[in-house]
């Protein structure tokens, strides 16, 4: 399993807690401001493009201005926030886009004829969202 581009903050215990496993860890970020705990734990792969809670903060902390929240949009997504302010999901290299460009969040269907030769095709399934 890959575990990339997370912020994991103030957890009770760990932010991160892998007891074995291989996973990769890519670009993630563990910061506490308001509860102590132990160290993140990780067992895999992990590289210096990762900033794991191990004692202190890491400088990319300061990019997360107060508490973390989240709660379901009135369209049903996910809005996490920071502080109060909400954050905006950067999407993947080679991430499905709609014909405007804009992203598609994974379980969303690709949209059928987004050019004048899609629409004899079927309408594809929704994209599986990771892990699932």
């Amino acid at each position: 399993m890959t575990i990339s581009n997370n912020a994991s903050i103030d957890n009770a215990e760990r932010n991160f807690a892998f007891d074995a496993g291989t996973s990769v860890f890519r670009s993630n970020t563990s910061c506490r401001f308001a509860v102590s705990g132990s160290n993140d734990k990780t067992v895999g792969n992990s590289d210096s493009s990762n900033q794991f809670w191990t004692g202190t903060n890491g400088s990319r902390c300061s990019s997360y201005p107060g508490a973390l929240g989240w709660s379901f949009a009135s369209d049903g997504h996910l809005a996490v926030t920071f502080g109060g302010t909400v954050v905006t999901p950067q999407p993947r290299p080679g991430a499905p886009r709609s014909p405007g460009g804009t992203p598609l969040p994974c379980g969303v269907p690709l949209t059928r004829a987004a050019r004048p030769s899609d629409a004899a095709r079927p309408t594809p399934a929704p994209r599986a969202c990771p892990g699932s």
